[in-house]
């Protein structure tokens, strides 16, 4: 059990990238949006709240949100996908949508784009 328990952990750390590596990745998707990015964070934080679990961070100095979906295995917090809001200007937004490599299909639930499109409106392009 515990030979099975080490070799599960290896294979899932073979796929396993930080923060950093995910934000160097091309976006698997990215628009631009009609609605201010604080308030299309929280949008999309509430639509997708107890389905994945999210870290929402808004730094207004800046005009930015940053939601980040860690998964946990053994203590370890293993980094999935990551969504940053950036504000164009008063009322529009641009998005990109980015994920981990993995071993074992996409890393970012398709619905999690499509809460960003329902909560954005039809891209602004």
């Amino acid at each position: 059990m515990q030979f099975l328990r080490a070799a599960s952990l290896l294979v899932l750390l073979a796929g396993c990238q930080s923060i950093k590596d995910i934000r160097s990745q091309p976006p698997i998707h990215e628009g631009e949006f009609a609605r201010n990015y604080s308030d299309l964070a929280g949008c999309v934080t509430r639509d997708i709240v107890g389905k994945y679990p999210v870290t929402t961070a808004i730094e207004e100095s800046n005009g930015t949100a940053t939601l980040t979906s860690v998964a946990t295995y053994e203590a370890m917090a293993l980094p999935k996908w990551e969504l940053s809001i950036k504000q164009i200007d008063a009322g529009h937004s641009y998005v990109e949508a980015r994920e981990a490599t993995s071993l074992i299909g996409d890393a970012m639930p398709d619905d999690v784009w499509d809460s960003v499109q329902t909560c954005g409106g039809a891209p602004s392009t």
